[in-house]
C-alpha cells in the first residue's frame, strides 16, 4: 500500500480502514452505511450534505460551496436524469 520507508500517520490509517469499509459495504449491499460508522448521507441539493473522510469522519455542509456554483451556473450541454 505504501512505498517502503514511508512514514505511515496515525491519521493515514483511520482514512484507509474508514474507505475500506465504506467501499466493501457498498459492493456487498450497495449502501456504504453500517452499523458503528458515520452514516454516508443521500445528497440533497437543500442541505449539500458531504461527508469528509478523514482522521475522524464527519458530515458537513456546502463543501466548496463557491466553486461548485461556478459549474452549477454554466449552461448545461445535456439534460441530466432526474429521480
Amino acid at each position: 500500500m505504501w512505498a517502503s520507508g514511508e512514514d505511515v500517520t496515525r491519521a493515514d490509517r483511520m482514512v484507509t480502514r474508514a474507505m475500506g469499509q465504506y467501499w466493501t459495504n457498498f459492493a456487498k449491499r450497495g449502501t456504504p452505511n453500517e452499523a458503528g460508522l458515520q452514516a454516508w448521507p443521500a445528497y440533497n441539493e437543500s442541505t449539500d450534505l458531504h461527508l469528509r473522510i478523514a482522521e475522524t469522519v464527519e458530515v458537513g455542509s456546502g463543501y466548496a460551496k463557491s466553486r461548485c456554483d461556478f459549474w452549477d451556473s454554466l449552461p448545461r450541454q445535456v439534460d441530466y436524469p432526474t429521480r
